[in-house]
């Protein structure tokens, strides 16, 4: 038993505030009439199974009970401090339930109003005698002043418009708002149902002929306001306000998606729609819901998806199914195409035999509202209907087969909104949604990338403004008034610029404002609170010369390492004791100087003795100038308290003319930070867009990416690829495949700190996506600590830069993640390529059943064909499996759901390498990139971030020769052929020989 049962008067009052006046996303215009009939309280409970009858007898009880004590309705509800003034703004009127509760009165005649008399018997008959006669003048006061409180509260709650009460002064608001009566009402749902317009947004042409035919059946006044509706309509020629606001208008489209003895069964709780992903030119449909609806429809099951796509969470899949695969979502979606599942709203405009998709911003084709239905351009339409679609809506579209049967798919440039006349006696009389109707002038927006409680205003993403109807859309904000520039018919675009602050629309007809909508732009996403995979074992990256899964897809450990890495992460010279001289051996050197954050650190080598003093000086003035420098403007080694009165106690000798000099070739170590292009303020605008999707969704599909990233970047096509690795290899994101069904996307990866050891510091590197502001403020808390601060750019513009510091303890490192919010991991080299990571290995059989294979000619990214070697590419379409690749040369065979794990076993075939010497102590990319992990690592710890060149080549700045040596030996040991030695497999019903 549900506990509305058990409302008293003031609880019912705020539930009933609630649902007839509070505003809705869909639900913005005024009121006109209120409709309380015995389903309309059962709706009011929110019990999907509060019976009307029940619902109705508890409010009519809750009502007498709660004015018993002054045994007057309208006394009661006039029982406020302030009377007769409106409530004060911000408070909750109390009197609403009595209002309405004389709604109930009027909707319950028998016959028609004759006076005022036969409209106070019934009331007091329903109110037990609770109603003095000379009380009903409040009334009329009663009613204007709800009206006042609701306008003083319109951010949250819609006007109300009463009518006017014509020769029933004191009853009249009542009796027009209480509109039609229970009998009207029940005639009317008949008569739509009847119709076919049951849960569709009702035709006007339609309507006005089907009740002009039934007209006789209903009583006077709503045949009165049906011939006044009528003649306004056929006046006006245009779908104004006051039409859509008329209330004969307001109770058939009450009656049509409401409908009357009905209940609202799912359609209150939870929203479904259609999805389409478009493979090959074809949609493949899935249906969503937006909410958790188990249990609530016998013939599906309501499961949780992969991600969420924009508010749709849920993918409807066969009732004994308990898992969500490709395979079920096709069997639903050809279920109810076929009417065998039926669906509130979907199933009625599955029966019309259109379905018009939009695409939207989470990346898929999404079945359009009638609001939307401009914005279409992809249409299954069935095959019946497909001959007149042709010759009245798209006469030039595209027609090609669908994977449903009696369906078939139509590409249009724009679908119209034609009349009841130009579609009565065609196959398309019944698609309703083609037909005119009346709608509320309402401001939505379209596209764009939602942040925080708006949208974010970055101009390349700014949405467009939508709205039907009107002829102009204006924009107030901190430039003033501006008019919008007309896309089409019902869209206009925001100026061409970076906005943030609040901005308001105004929607104009003949000059005059038909609807307002304030909205709020933000420069950024307020935080890197990127929603992260439900499950990151189920999506699959490249690993380690094999693929893993998002769960360990990054060379990070929990645990600090103890092992010092200063010989591969710093730039370090090692002096010599005679002035201007180096040593390539450490072990000789007298001093050691390392560089970093604009700072000198000086140390004493391992060479050094209190009797070594310099005896000569090279020739190059230059190189001695470089020396005296290092040595002498460095802060002294907090693990060297000796250095800074060693150093001293050379220093006259040092810096003497008159040593003798000596010709030396040597190589002196470059310790300036490598000169690296300035990052664009595109590759920023990038992190801004992608960090606003990634806030609001859990992956972001490819297409939709690709798609950003074009536009943001402004770059060509052709150089996708590349960019998306290096952002890829930067730590900023994750290319994911799911392990579910054919379907790949890019996860942003939340920022954290990645630390290691490294001399007397703790090093560490902040990866993942971070914004530009966050980027300061680490740069500001790092340096009131003590820590010293670097930047760290990449070889492409494209790239965003990164911070690197070196703090004095792993206290520090820990204590400044705190302070940021951040994580704090630790650089695992050992594990960049440890057994553990291997979950798809390139040895093992390779999957089955994949329908379809083509051959790779040019599968190296820098090289034409290759001979000798057989490289393949297998598809298994519309099934729950991903791509994978497969390599074969001279007796070995390696397969991976990663191309470039593939691509990186086939130059091992072919005796080249997977990368490439560069000059400087880089490596450019050859046949493949580097191994992603590996990549991830040398990214922490070397001098900058991977990228494509002006040049069309792909660098790695290494810059310590040591982690170049690194690198070299990892990549030979890893790429092992003996691993890989099978020479035939079988894949499905084919064998392949090498």
């Amino acid at each position: 038993m549900s506990d509305w049962q058990g409302w008293g008067l003031q609880a019912w009052n705020e539930r009933l505030l609630s649902y007839f006046f509070e505003r809705r996303e869909d639900q913005q215009a005024p009121v006109t009439t209120l409709l309380v009939t015995s389903e309309t309280l059962a709706r009011v409970t929110g019990d999907s199974g509060a019976d009307p009858e029940g619902a109705r007898d508890a409010f009519i009880n809750a009502v007498r009970n709660g004015i018993r004590t002054p045994k007057s309705l309208l006394e009661n509800a006039s029982n406020y401090q302030g009377w007769p003034n409106p409530p004060p703004r911000g408070s909750t009127p109390r009197f609403v339930a009595h209002l309405l509760f004389t709604c109930v009165a009027a909707s319950e005649s028998s016959d028609d109003l004759g006076n005022e008399d036969s409209f106070i018997a019934r009331l007091r008959e329903l109110t037990e005698n609770q109603l003095p006669g000379n009380s009903l003048q409040d009334l009329p006061r009663l009613w204007a002043n709800l009206a006042r409180w609701l306008e003083g509260n319109e951010d949250r709650y819609r006007r109300l418009l009463l009518p006017n009460p014509g020769s029933f002064t004191r009853i009249g608001h009542t009796v027009k708002l209480a509109f039609p009566d229970r009998r009207d009402q029940k005639q009317l749902s008949d008569l739509l149902d009847r119709a076919g317009l049951a849960g569709v947004e009702p035709p006007v042409g339609r309507v006005l002929s089907a009740v002009a035919l039934d007209r006789a059946k209903f009583r006077p006044a709503f045949q009165a306001a049906f011939d006044e509706f009528r003649l306004q309509f056929q006046k006006s020629g245009v779908h104004t306000q006051s039409l859509f606001d008329h209330r004969f208008w307001t109770a058939v489209r009450e009656a049509a998606l409401r409908g009357r003895g009905h209940s609202d069964d799912l359609t209150t709780a939870v929203r479904i729609s259609l999805l389409a992903d478009e493979q090959d030119d074809t949609l493949s449909i899935f249906a969503v819901a937006d909410a958790d609806a188990r249990g609530a429809i016998d013939t599906v099951n309501f499961l949780d998806l992969p991600f969420a796509y924009g508010s749709w969470a849920f993918g409807l899949v066969p009732s004994a199914r308990d898992s969500v695969d490709e395979e079920g979502l096709s069997k639903t979606a050809t279920s109810i195409l076929s009417g065998t599942t039926r669906l509130p709203k979907v199933s009625s405009q599955v029966d019309q035999g259109l379905l018009p998709f939009v695409e939207e911003a989470h990346g898929f084709w999404e079945l359009a509202a009638r609001e939307q239905l401009g914005e279409a351009t992809l249409v299954l339409v069935r095959q019946d209907l497909l001959s007149d679609f042709g010759r009245l809506v798209c006469p030039n579209g595209r027609v090609s087969k669908s994977h449903y049967e009696g369906w078939v798919q139509v590409r249009c440039s724009s679908i119209p909104i034609l009349s009841f006349a130009e579609l009565s006696g065609t196959s398309l009389e019944r698609a309703w949604i083609l037909q005119e109707s009346l709608a509320p002038v309402s401001i939505r927006l379209a596209g764009g990338v939602r942040a925080d409680d708006g949208w974010l205003g970055v101009r390349e993403v700014l949405p467009r403004v939508v709205a039907i109807g009107v002829s102009d859309m204006l924009m107030d904000g901190e430039k003033g008034r501006e008019t919008l520039e007309k896309v089409d018919e019902s869209s206009w675009k925001l100026p061409s610029r970076d906005m943030s602050g609040e901005i308001t629309l105004v929607a104009l007809r003949d000059g005059h404002a038909e609807a307002r909508r304030s909205i709020q732009l933000v420069s950024a996403p307020g935080s890197e609170a990127f929603k992260g995979p439900v499950e990151p074992d189920a999506w699959i990256v490249e690993g380690a010369g094999a693929t893993t899964t998002l769960s360990s897809s990054y060379p990070y450990a929990d645990d600090f390492c103890a092992k010092d890495q200063v010989v591969l992460a710093e730039r370090v010279a090692y002096l010599g004791a005679d002035v201007g001289t180096f040593c390539v051996n450490p072990d000789l050197a007298t001093w050691r100087v390392i560089h970093f954050g604009n700072q000198f650190i000086g140390a004493r080598g391992t060479g050094y003795t209190s009797e070594i003093h310099p005896k000569t000086q090279v020739s190059d003035a230059n190189t001695r100038s470089r020396w005296r420098t290092m040595l002498f403007k460095s802060a002294p080694s907090r693990l060297d308290p000796g250095f800074d009165r060693a150093r001293r106690s050379i220093k006259g000798r040092a810096i003497s003319q008159d040593l003798p000099k000596v010709d030396l070739e040597q190589v002196v170590p470059e310790m300036s930070p490598l000169i690296l292009p300035v990052p664009s303020d595109r590759a920023n605008r990038l992190v801004k867009v992608l960090a606003g999707r990634a806030s609001s969704r859990s992956g972001v599909p490819w297409r939709e990416w690709t798609e950003l990233a074009l536009r943001v970047l402004q770059v060509d096509q052709s150089r996708m690829e590349l960019l998306t690795r290096a952002w890829e290899e930067a730590g900023l994101i994750d290319v994911a495949s799911s392990a579910r069904w054919r379907h790949q996307a890019v996860f942003a990866r939340r920022p954290v700190f990645v630390g290691f050891k490294v001399g007397e510091f703790t090093g560490a590197s902040l990866a993942g996506l971070v914004l530009p502001a966050t980027q300061d403020e680490v740069r500001r808390a790092a340096a009131k600590r003590g820590a010293l601060v670097e930047e760290r750019r990449s070889v492409s513009e494209f790239v965003p830069s990164t911070v690197a510091l070196r703090l004095h303890s792993v206290e520090d490192l820990e204590a400044l993640g705190n302070t940021l919010g951040f994580a704090v991991r630790w650089l695992d080299l050992e594990g960049v390529f440890g057994q553990k990571i291997h979950q798809h290995s390139v040895a093992s059989l390779p999957p089955e059943h994949y329908e379809a294979n083509t051959r790779w000619p040019r599968w190296s990214l820098t090289r034409g064909e290759v001979a000798d070697i057989e490289f393949r590419h297998f598809v298994r379409k519309d099934k729950d499996k991903p791509d994978f690749w497969v390599a074969s040369s001279n007796g070995a065979t390696a397969w991976s759901y990663s191309l470039n794990v593939a691509r990186s076993w086939a130059a091992v075939m072919t005796g080249d390498s997977v990368l490439r010497d560069s000059a400087g102590h880089s490596f450019e990319a050859n046949h493949a990139f580097m191994p992603l992990r590996l990549a991830r690592a040398i990214g922490v710890m070397g001098m900058g971030r991977s990228g494509p060149c002006s040049g069309g080549s792909y660098r790695y700045p290494i810059g310590s020769p040591l982690l170049h040596q690194f690198v070299a030996e990892t990549l030979f040991n890893a790429f092992d052929l003996s691993t890989v030695s099978t020479a035939t497999f079988i894949t499905g019903h084919r064998v392949i020989h090498v």
